[in-house]
């Protein structure tokens, strides 16, 4: 005999797909709350050679303020980058930087071959920016300075309690 799915039912089910309160939130639209957070964290990214951890207990919300801090950071002409990586128990120094890097695709504009005078758009990795072998601190800062000049390199790195 099947079983007859009662109304209420089906409500609890929808409600499951739309209520999930252990996922961190990636739009604007919906992170409320929090806002002395992201001024403080904005504030302190907009000054030159400053730099913000985010940290704190599991659960309170570290990874929704990071996810939406880019659409704080963004204004008219101006580029922001914000790649997002989880770190897990291998990782090192060497290969956080180098999943960050490849989070990064540039873009750029080259000549076409011929006679017409268009332009071909190229993309690639950033990973070349670090340079050959193992990223060093001051390869991954050398990167970093070179990326800056065109957005706002902002740097999500979760989770860098796994081991």
């Amino acid at each position: 005999m099947p079983k007859i799915v009662t109304r209420w039912e089906e409500l609890a089910l929808e409600a499951g797909k739309v209520f999930t309160p252990n996922t961190p939130i990636d739009e604007r639209s919906l992170f409320s709350g929090r806002m002395s957070q992201v001024r403080r964290v904005v504030d302190v990214v907009n000054q030159k050679g400053q730099h913000a951890i985010i940290y704190g207990e599991r659960g309170v919300g570290k990874t929704s303020l990071a996810n939406v801090l880019s659409q704080y950071l963004s204004r008219p002409g101006f580029s922001v980058l914000a790649p997002r990586v989880n770190c897990d128990g291998g990782d090192n120094f060497g290969r956080i930087w180098n999943k960050v890097f490849d989070q990064i695709t540039l873009t750029s504009r080259v000549p076409s071959i011929g006679f017409t005078g268009g332009e071909a758009i190229e993309t690639s990795s950033s990973r070349a920016l670090l340079g050959r072998g193992t990223p060093t601190p001051d390869s991954v800062r050398r990167a970093l300075t070179t990326l800056s000049e065109q957005a706002l390199p902002t740097l999500i790195i979760d989770e860098c309690d796994r081991h």
